[in-house]
Parts: structure tokens; C-alpha cells; sequence
């Protein structure tokens, strides 16, 4: 069960930090916030509302090596993975939608079998159903595939991660 959208929720500080905007989720730019709005009209809840957002962010930018903020994705309408997750956190956070960004793994059947650097959005539907991942630049806006290892959540614009090597010590 997700949250009632629109609905006056009292998050607790925790998780209203992931309702600010900062310099690379711009949830409070005016266009970012319309176009949200926009989009979310008349949904029952925030699933709903997530799942509007992130259909239209993985219908409308395309993949690209190009690292940008959310509102420079959407105004190219192009970017990588993490500046995708980005742009979906800015809409989400501007309808009070709680967002972030996380980094880490993703495994490809490429090569033999490999991990590559990957990042992803995590939405908050409430305390019943909590953290809920979805990754817009793989399609996958309302799951994610369990190729995905979270390493760390993006908290600043210092936030890095270095894969030069990575050891995997066990697997299942």
C-alpha cells in the first residue's frame, strides 16, 4: 500500500530530506515542478503518480554518456543513467513524493558475465511498503531486475564511486 497522493503525510526528518531540492535534483525548478504536476494529475496514489513519472521519463530522454542535473536532462532530453534517476527524482520530489538516487552494480550478460557502474531511483511509498526501486534508463519504471546491487545513496554532488576493481567475494 502506497500513500493517498496529495495527501498531508508527516514524514519523518529521515525521509523529508529526500523531499529537497539541491543543485542536482531541482524539484523546486518551476518548469520540472509543472511538468510534474502535469504528469501526476488525478492520481490515487503515490504509486500511481511514480509510475506516471517514471513512464514518462523513460519514454522521453534517451540514453546518452552525457552526466547532466535533472533539469539538464530534461532540457537536453538526453543523459546517463544517473542523471535519468536525477530528473525522476526532481518530478517526484516537486509532488511531495519522497525520491533519491542510488549507485552501484549492474550486472550484464556482456562479456562473459560483467558488472558495470549503474544508477537507479528509489521512491519512499510510506511506512507499509517503504523504499521501492525503479530504474528508468533499463525501462524498468516500476521494478527493478535483481541484477541491481546497491552500493550507496546519493547525498551531494562529491558522491563518487570508483570501479577500477571490485572484487565479488561470494554469490548465490
Amino acid at each position: 500500500n502506497s500513500e493517498d497522493f496529495n495527501a498531508d503525510v508527516g514524514f519523518d526528518p529521515e525521509i523529508q530530506f529526500y523531499l529537497k531540492a539541491d543543485d542536482l535534483i531541482q524539484s523546486d525548478n518551476p518548469e520540472l515542478a509543472q511538468l510534474a504536476e502535469e504528469i501526476t494529475k488525478g492520481s490515487k496514489d503515490f504509486w500511481e503518480a511514480t509510475l506516471r513519472l517514471s513512464n514518462w521519463v523513460a519514454d522521453s530522454i534517451d540514453g546518452s554518456v552525457m552526466f547532466g542535473s535533472a533539469y539538464e536532462t530534461y532540457k537536453m532530453r538526453k543523459g546517463a543513467c544517473g542523471s535519468q534517476s536525477m530528473l525522476l527524482a526532481a518530478l517526484c520530489r516537486a509532488v511531495g513524493i519522497p525520491a533519491r538516487v542510488v549507485w552501484g552494480c549492474l550486472y550484464t550478460p556482456e562479456y562473459g558475465g560483467s558488472f558495470g557502474s549503474q544508477g537507479w531511483t528509489e521512491n519512499y511509498m510510506g511506512d507499509d511498503a517503504g523504499w521501492v526501486s525503479l530504474d528508468v534508463t533499463l525501462n524498468e519504471t516500476d521494478y527493478i531486475d535483481s541484477g541491481h546491487l546497491r552500493i550507496g545513496i546519493l547525498k551531494t554532488s562529491l558522491t563518487v564511486m570508483n570501479f577500477i576493481k571490485m572484487d565479488i567475494l561470494d554469490y548465490e
